[in-house]
């Protein structure tokens, strides 16, 4: 072993809690032969494992890493959308986003190149290599909340990585979220979530790589009326938590960040039983655009119809003032306001109606519209569509969900009490895209697309694209 890395493990061990980031695959990240022969000048260690590929000869004194390689070494997802520059990745609940260059001396000058969940981040921005993007390592993982150490030895150079090995702080269980039961589990430090859901036996298991059960956190058993089962089990390298869930019951998984931490969130319900009736005739969704988003408000009703998506818009000749706009939602399973500010790059602000929402601001859309005449079928739909305020964060997660798996843009979700969704009752969201995101026919087909899949999860209505 060179008498560098032999430093760089020792360094490793003397770090005490601290540990290298997580699932590494020994057999895709080891060296190769070929890479073995002559001099490198740097070795990227992560867990025990270099990261093929690691130089400084992009930018000198800035270590770049292939973002596959380094992705998988963190057990996170990536997307990189080479048309528009935009590298994005998601580990521990938080969404990092990266602009990218074909020149190394762009990437290096560049200003506002590094994001995480919405915020600048200090760094240079992505460099692509013959079409493959490499990653900033220092940049990258103090975003995500690791360290790195550098260590010189003869003509190699040997850089750790090192993130806080994440320990279960806290369980609450399982509370109730609407028609939901929920659990909450919080770690210290950004965790990797590996699902694995068996249908035949209705067992859900949850591995934390690395992750340790806290001080004062019991594994003892859970039961609900969504799940018969439940269990925290610790183990070494790794924590389990396996959940059975009951005969023709559902859940849904996500992360966000807590902290220095993470809250990784489960909600169990019943299959199909997430939403109320709805007269088949009515509109399945009210697009609500602003002045700058009407076209793409007219192409998302045209792509939503050959969806089987009845949609309809709020205006389609001049922009109707907010009351006109909110009595449009009344009755209607689900309101999306669409709207553009100048965000960071790809960034996607998801607002829904907060729980402490004015009743005064509720019932002032409900009022005109009940004083409006209404069909028999606009009474039953308004009879059978009550107040729910749950459902509007449901949407905006699964939105939000969506949207990042189908274009890498990075969402992030805020309560606030606008105007425009009251009408909906709690059944709608504002979707604010960032004015530097070109509206590319992609894009829209990937909004549609989102949409129709969240209709189909939330009240059945549409078919999955």
């Amino acid at each position: 072993m060179p008498p560098s890395l032999a430093v760089a493990r020792r360094l490793l061990l003397a770090l005490g809690v601290f540990g290298a980031l997580t699932v590494a695959a020994p057999r895709a990240l080891a060296q190769t032969p070929a890479e073995a022969e002559g001099p490198r000048a740097t070795q990227l260690i992560l867990n025990g494992y270099e990261v093929a590929g690691a130089t400084t000869e992009l930018v000198p004194g800035t270590t770049y890493a292939p973002a596959a390689a380094l992705a998988a070494a963190l057990g996170a997802s990536w997307r990189f959308d080479a048309e528009g520059g935009l590298f994005s990745l998601e580990f521990g609940g938080r969404f990092l986003s990266l602009r990218a260059f074909g020149a190394p001396e762009a990437a290096a000058a560049a200003q506002g190149a590094l994001w995480v969940d919405g915020r600048e981040a200090p760094g240079p921005g992505a460099v692509v290599v013959a079409g493959e993007p490499y990653l900033p390592v220092k940049g990258v993982v103090a975003a995500l909340g690791g360290h790195t150490a550098q260590v010189a030895g003869g003509a190699t150079q040997v850089v750790t990585v090192v993130f806080p090995r994440p320990q279960l702080t806290a369980v609450r269980s399982p509370g109730v979220w609407g028609r939901a039961e929920r659990f909450v589990l919080e770690f210290s430090a950004p965790v990797a979530v590996e699902p694995l859901y068996e249908p035949s036996l209705r067992v859900l298991r949850l591995r934390f790589p690395r992750a340790l059960l806290g001080d004062g956190v019991a594994t003892g058993r859970f039961s609900g009326t969504h799940f018969s089962d439940a269990a925290l089990v610790p183990d070494v390298g790794y924590l389990d938590f396996n959940l059975t869930l009951r005969a023709g019951q559902d859940y849904s998984l996500f992360s966000e960040p807590a902290g220095a931490g993470q809250r990784v969130v489960l909600d169990l319900f019943a299959r199909g039983d997430r939403g109320g009736e709805v007269n088949a005739e009515a509109p399945t969704l009210i697009l609500d655009p602003s002045g700058q988003t009407a076209a793409l408000a007219g192409e998302l009703q045209r792509l939503l119809g050959a969806r089987g998506v009845n949609a309809e818009l709020t205006w389609t000749q001049d922009p109707a003032p907010p009351e006109v706009r909110a009595r449009s939602g009344v009755g209607a399973p689900l309101f999306v306001t669409l709207s553009r500010a100048p965000l960071g790059p790809g960034r996607v602000n998801l607002y829904y109606l907060a729980p402490e929402t004015p009743s005064a601001l509720l019932q002032a859309p409900l009022r005109a519209g009940a004083e409006a005449p209404l069909s028999e079928a606009g009474r039953e739909r308004l009879a059978a569509l009550p107040l729910d305020l749950a459902l509007g964060e449901r949407v905006a997660r699964l939105l939000g969900t969506a949207l990042k798996a189908r274009t890498g843009l990075q969402p992030r979700l805020v309560e606030a009490p606008l105007f425009a969704l009251s009408g909906a009752a709690g059944r709608g969201v504002m979707l604010e895209l960032s004015t530097a995101v070109p509206t590319t026919p992609g894009l829209v087909a990937a909004l549609a697309e989102s949409l129709a899949a969240v209709l189909a999860a939330e009240t059945g209505l549409a078919t999955l694209p």
